[in-house]
């Protein structure tokens, strides 16, 4: 299992080297998310391609510490099924 927390504040610079992150482990992928406070959809999108990174190398990504202004976000989106655990 690989653990790694995403920043309160994301660039979409920031999106591709923790694409690659995922790439150099095996297994469950958790994403901390917990420090994000003020979610955008920079932050939808980053954890949407993390999301397909890790099934393109045979991983689960799991989304931990979601506040409920990011679970909003992703359901205004039409994604928290897709990128929260129920």
């Amino acid at each position: 299992m690989t653990t790694f927390a995403l920043p309160a504040r994301l660039h979409r610079s920031d999106i591709s080297p923790l694409c690659r992150e995922i790439g150099s482990g095996c297994g469950v992928v958790v994403v901390d998310v917990s420090a994000v406070t003020d979610p955008t959809v920079i932050t939808i999108e980053a954890l949407a391609r993390l999301k397909l990174a890790a099934r393109r190398h045979g991983r689960e990504l799991r989304v931990r510490g979601a506040r409920p202004r990011l679970t909003e976000l992703a359901s205004l989106l039409g994604l928290e099924g897709v990128l929260m655990e129920r």
